[in-house]
């Protein structure tokens, strides 16, 4: 099952987080700073990061950010998690950082299982396709 890193600073979250996706299955590793992120991403290679928007210290944009430029870790996808309803200028900043998807606080959790099977699943094919392509190429 997939791996998946939660990033959030509120524990409340944090814990119904990490009781339901280790209820649906998934193995979860879970911090509330930024920073630990960072070292829990380039030591596990999570499949996924849910990132809680504003932290103190690193926010989930600059944790995205710094991951984007790694190359051991750039390909993990990020999913952005919002206490509230940010502007539009909000979410596209994070999209120019490389967040792969957003969600606003509270969310529903069978929908954001949703989301994280649908990003997973692109994941999955996206490296069985770039796999594919590089046997190709050595041929």
């Amino acid at each position: 099952m997939a791996k998946i890193l939660i990033v959030d600073d509120d524990e409340a979250v944090l814990n119904v987080l990490k009781k339901y996706l280790r209820a649906e299955g998934y193995i979860v590793l879970a911090t509330n700073d930024g920073s630990e992120a960072l070292l829990l991403a380039r030591e596990s290679r999570p499949d996924l990061i849910l990132a809680d928007a504003e932290m103190p210290g690193l926010d989930g944009y600059s944790v995205c950010r710094l991951i984007r430029k790694e190359e051991l870790v750039k390909s993990i996808p990020v999913i952005i998690m919002s206490g509230e309803r940010k502007s539009d200028k909000d979410v596209l900043t994070g999209f120019d950082v490389g967040v792969d998807d957003y969600v606003a606080k509270p969310f529903v959790l069978p929908v954001l299982k949703a989301r994280i099977q649908a990003i997973l699943k692109r994941a999955r094919d996206s490296g069985s396709l770039r796999a594919e392509i590089l046997s190709h190429a050595e041929m």
